[in-house]
């Protein structure tokens, strides 16, 4: 699955900016569940426990300010 410029995400900002909030919220939530239901998307090579765990992995390069996790390069 395309995550990064994804047509459904782009309609549902769209929708959003046009003020049809319930049908971009439903548009968002459809996205979210498509990307849940088709496997990994993390492009980290480590080893690591938080591997696909985005909330953990960025927290964490965000608290060390050591660099940017792979998925942001």
């Amino acid at each position: 699955m395309k995550i990064d410029g994804n047509e459904l995400a782009i309609k549902q900002n769209e929708l959003d900016q046009q003020g049809h909030k319930k049908e971009a919220y439903e548009m968002k939530m459809e996205f979210l569940r498509q990307v849940r239901e088709s496997g990994d998307h993390c492009p980290c090579q480590e080893a690591c426990p938080h591997h696909g765990n985005c909330f953990e992995c960025v927290t964490v390069h965000r608290g060390h300010r050591d660099h940017l996790p792979m998925c942001m390069w």
